[in-house]
């Protein structure tokens, strides 16, 4: 089980690797935004987990949440 500082530290990873992978995006091709999206999102959810664990969430609500 990662502590809360794991989490934010994997969630900065990500979101710094969506900022790099943000220079690939051309308007007009919907396609070549996905890697970026997908980053954002994975960043989103890592943040989301770190928050609701420092707030005392129990797992089994963190997990319903998947």
């Amino acid at each position: 089980m990662s502590s809360v500082t794991d989490l934010i530290a994997q969630a900065d990873e990500y979101f710094r690797a969506a900022q790099a992978e943000s220079t690939g995006c051309k308007p007009g091709r919907p396609l070549a935004t996905a890697p970026f999206r997908l980053l954002c999102i994975h960043a989103i959810e890592l943040y989301l987990n770190a928050f609701l664990r420092h707030a005392g969430a129990p797992a089994c609500r963190r997990n319903a949440l998947r």
